[in-house]
C-alpha cells in the first residue's frame, strides 16, 4: 500500500477490504476453480500455500456459486 500511496493515490483501509473482498478474492477464486476442474479443496490448498488470508465460509459460498 505505501508504493501505491507514494504514487499519489490516496485510499483507506476501508476500500481496500472492500476491494478484497468483492472483486479481487472472487475472482482469484474463480480463476482457481477453473485450473483446478472446480475443485474446492484444492482451491484452498493452494490458497493456502500462497498464503493468502481468506474466510473459509465465503470460499465455500463462491464454490457453490461455481457448481
Amino acid at each position: 500500500m505505501a508504493e501505491i500511496r507514494a504514487q499519489g493515490h490516496v485510499f483507506d483501509e476501508s476500500e481496500v477490504v472492500w476491494v478484497r473482498e468483492k472483486i479481487w478474492f472472487p475472482y482469484a477464486v474463480y480463476r482457481l476453480l477453473a485450473k483446478h476442474d472446480g475443485d474446492g479443496a484444492l482451491v484452498a490448498r493452494e490458497l493456502n500455500e500462497q498464503g493468502v488470508e481468506y474466510d473459509p465460509a465465503k470460499l465455500d459460498e463462491l464454490v457453490r456459486s461455481w457448481q
